[in-house]
């Protein structure tokens, strides 16, 4: 395709030449016009180098602007060098220096307001915003934000409008605010889904999963992660692919540290080809502290080793390209690392370095961090090593204290959950070295608060869901992404092999230009020459013309004057010649382009339609997996019930206390192999019947056992019923059985029976479970229930039900519930009847 579109632009600039060569007499082009054309070209491809630099290498994108401000400064460009300084300012953001882009930023402002340029007044302060977003303290960014955005109402650029909504959200981000962010980086993608831009699309939902990382909402940054990683593989953007797997890898440190690394792996191997030290350094960090992670904190093992020589590589990077942020960062993890190995003295030296360098950054985040783990040298290190730390033994654990409530502060300031149950639990461990038992539970309750908001089932279910809604798109892309990392070098050099050869065009242009004008001069050289002759010639032959007659004169001189004319002709008919085939060259170049464009427009169009098509059958089926996999966890949370595991514990501590050590052993016995057998059947579609009895038998005589006589139960199967063959949906008798407990025996002062009946319905293939008691009725116990302040909360019954309608829909089976009001002869409730009707086939 790129060799056909060429051709084209050659045949129509031959053809313009054609046609100017024949309007005019002039055959000299002007030198210095030919150089400014040049030079402004080669200054707008480095302004857009150094603009996509700033994802890869922020280094070599100042290098690209600085070449692009000196060629706008020669041609006098003012846009141009306007662009520059803004390139420029862009990659000094990207380091997040915000103070050394400040002044490019000013540059670019001053001569966007003086020639009057709105869309470079947008773009100016836009970038001033993003500038203070990287100086510690500065409040100014909003301010400049504002403006770009209302006059960019003006101008109506919805790809200016997305780019300030990006910046503001990096502002919100950097202040902890991780809230406004996410809501930002809603509002560009929002834009970018209009306007079609994939590779932004791309890289703001890459942004948007960092956010709700950083808010502990694990599932909902996998979601965003995932997809961003699935759209940078189709556009095949290596440097989207890189970061993406970058940002999943910091998610699964959290969950799983193993596919963090296999993350972490594939981002490095494609930054170190496209050479960008400043992820390499990061990656490099982060992979040192998924190995610290998996190694064991009690002896130096090969992942400590793996750790610290990540780290290592790490710190020479980020000193190599003066990287405060990076330096800091692998200085606090060496401090980590140096504490494992028993090496106080060279811990605390790193630890120290980096807090200095982050309270000048103004790093809540690392400070923390810094704070934590010196907090973790002061009561963890023993006595002769403290003593050659110059710290007295006697205050030690004091010491530890504050510098842990300080990192504790500064964490819950910034929202970082995660560090907090570390803090937390740090704290509790040196309370329980001092025996103040008191401030040890204290912290240890607030640790569980907060680690359950952090590790809930919610994020761990949605994270589960989001990689099978991942797996197909990931399967489909694999091998393109692995052809991509394989020939990635080559790619490179077939790159470095282009632009070798667009120099050699554009110095052999200059060459034929040059013998061009050469030729030019040589031929005007040689008219002169020939014209000295001819008038030499004549002057000698005028003696000999006088002697001929004046007709013959005559005749001669209107031979001559026929012949010019002829010649004169002749040139006209050429020049006229070559106009007509240069107008018929740029019609056939025209309408070629034309049907061109038109096919390669359909064929996007109808991609795009197969496309949406596909999206919306996996959305489709991806709804259902969820919906699936929500009703699922219900029911297992209501027959795992916080109620009824507080009950149960209860018992045990009151078996425990009654010194009744068989009777507590026994329910204790009961209860553990209650809850395997839940989250065991849990995990599979159908189980059999015999696995689900065997988890209800043991529920009953749990509850049989809690409240002594007053529960009596019998569970009975006909023979010809096969419990091991037979299966159904599991955790499904359970919630009917609790609920004839709860609401039917135990508002009876002397109790009650339950009988449960398995068997199969003659002549037809259905499993019939019958749940009878001889309770007090539904009509009385939602009389009692309305009265009494405190109510029962089950949602089993409601999740059962529709679970089963989920299952009926799907599988087109007709399993059905019936429930009977039992009386006694004189028409008084005698207890409820439950009939479960399950089709065998």
């Amino acid at each position: 395709m790129r060799k056909i579109n060429r051709a084209f632009l050659l045949l129509i600039f031959s053809s313009a030449a054609f046609f100017i060569k024949a309007q005019s007499n002039s055959y000299a082009i002007p030198i210095s016009k030919n150089d400014k054309i040049k030079d402004s070209l080669s200054a707008s491809l480095k302004i857009g180098l150094a603009f996509e630099y700033q994802y890869i290498n922020p280094d070599k994108g100042i290098l690209y602007a600085d070449s692009a401000i000196k060629l706008a400064n020669q041609i006098s460009d003012q846009s141009q060098l306007a662009q520059g300084y803004l390139s420029k300012a862009e990659n000094y953001c990207a380091k997040k220096d915000g103070q050394s882009a400040l002044p490019f930023v000013e540059k670019a402002l001053a001569i966007n307001r003086q020639k009057n340029y709105p869309a470079g007044l947008v773009a100016s302060l836009n970038d001033m915003g993003r500038a203070y977003c990287y100086i510690p303290g500065a409040k100014d960014a909003l301010g400049y934000f504002d403006q770009a955005l209302s006059l960019n109402k003006y101008l109506q650029s919805g790809e200016q409008e997305a780019s300030i909504f990006s910046n503001m959200a990096w502002y919100y981000m950097t202040r902890y605010d991780f809230k406004n962010a996410v809501e930002y980086f809603k509002k560009a993608l929002v834009i970018y889904e209009k306007s079609g831009s994939k590779k932004d699309l791309a890289r703001i939902m890459t942004y948007t999963g960092k956010a709700y990382f950083k808010m502990s909402d694990f599932a909902t940054s996998t979601e965003y992660l995932l997809n961003a990683l699935h759209l940078n593989k189709q556009l095949d953007y290596s440097a989207g692919i890189a970061y993406s797997c970058y940002c999943l890898g910091g998610l699964y440190y959290i969950v799983n540290p193993n596919i963090a690394l296999g993350y972490y792996q594939t981002a490095l191997t494609i930054y170190e080809l496209l050479d960008a030290p400043y992820h390499q350094a990061n990656i490099l960090n982060d992979i040192g502290s998924v190995h610290s992670a998996l190694s064991d904190s009690g002896r130096i093992t090969e992942h400590h080793q793996k750790a610290r020589n990540a780290y290592l590589k790490s710190l020479e990077l980020n000193e190599k390209i003066h990287n405060k942020w990076g330096i800091a960062l692998n200085l606090g993890n060496l401090g980590f690392n140096y504490i494992c190995s028993a090496d106080f003295a060279n811990a605390l030296a790193c630890l120290k370095k980096s807090s200095i360098i982050n309270k000048e950054l103004d790093d809540k985040y690392q400070l923390a961090d810094n704070l934590e783990t010196i907090a973790i040298i002061y009561y963890s290190a023993p006595d002769k090593e403290i003593r050659s730390l110059d710290i007295d033994p006697l205050t030690r654990y004091e010491k530890a204290i504050d510098y842990m409530k300080s990192a504790l502060v500064l964490s819950t300031e910034v929202g970082n959950t995660v560090q907090q149950t570390w803090e937390l639990l740090r704290l509790h461990e040196i309370y329980i070295k001092i025996n103040r038992y008191d401030s040890a539970y204290k912290y240890y309750r607030q640790f569980f608060i907060i680690r359950d908001s952090v590790f809930n089932v919610h994020n761990e279910a949605g994270i589960i869901a989001n990689e099978l809604r991942y797996d197909f798109a990931r399967k489909e892309d694999s091998l393109k992404f692995n052809q991509q990392l394989s020939d990635e070098k080559l790619k490179q050099q077939v790159l470095f092999a282009r632009q070798q050869e667009q120099q050699l065009i554009i110095r052999k242009k200059e060459l034929d230009l040059s013998n061009r004008e050469r030729d030019l001069q040589k031929l005007a050289f040689l008219k002169t020459q020939s014209d000295l002759q001819n008038e030499q010639l004549e002057k000698e032959q005028k003696n000999k013309l006088l002697i001929i007659s004046e007709k013959e004169k005559q005749l001669g001189q209107a031979n001559v004057k026929t012949l010019k004319q002829e010649q004169k002709l002749n040139v006209l008919k050429q020049e006229r010649l070559w106009f007509y085939i240069a107008g018929i060259l740029i019609l056939i170049a025209a309408a070629s382009f034309y049907f061109y464009y038109r096919t390669h427009l359909q064929e996007g169009n109808l991609k795009a339609e197969i496309a949406f098509q596909r999206m919306e059958k996996e959305n489709k089926e991806a709804e259902f997996q969820r919906r699936l996999g929500d009703i699922s966890l219900s029911a297992l949370r209501s027959q795992m019930n916080p109620h009824f595991i507080f009950n149960c514990l209860n018992s045990i501590k009151l078996y425990t206390t009654q010194n009744d050590t068989m009777a507590a052993s026994d329910y204790l016995t009961k209860f553990s192999r209650l809850i395997r057998l839940v989250l065991e059947n849990s995990r599979n579609d159908r189980i059999s019947l015999a696995s689900e009895l065997d988890a209800l038998r043991l529920y009953i005589e749990m509850e049989a056992m809690r409240f002594k006589e007053k529960l009596q139960y019998d569970i009975s199967v006909e023979k010809n019923v096969d419990m091991d063959y037979i299966e159904i949906p599991p955790l499904l008798l359970q919630p009917y059985v609790e609920n004839a407990i709860w609401h039917g025996l135990m508002q009876k002062e002397e109790g009650g029976r339950i009988d449960i009946h398995v068997g199969i319905q003659p002549g037809e293939s259905m499993l019939l479970v019958t749940i009878t008691d001889n309770g007090i009725g539904r009509a009385r116990s939602k009389e009692l229930m309305s009265k009494t302040a405190t109510k029962h909360k089950s949602y089993g019954m409601k999740v059962t039900s529709e679970r089963l309608a989920l299952i009926n829909q799907v599988y087109k089976t007709g399993t059905d519930v019936i429930i009977d009001d039992l009386m006694d002869k004189e028409g008084h409730p005698a207890g409820t009847k439950v009939t479960i009707q399950i089709p065998l086939e």
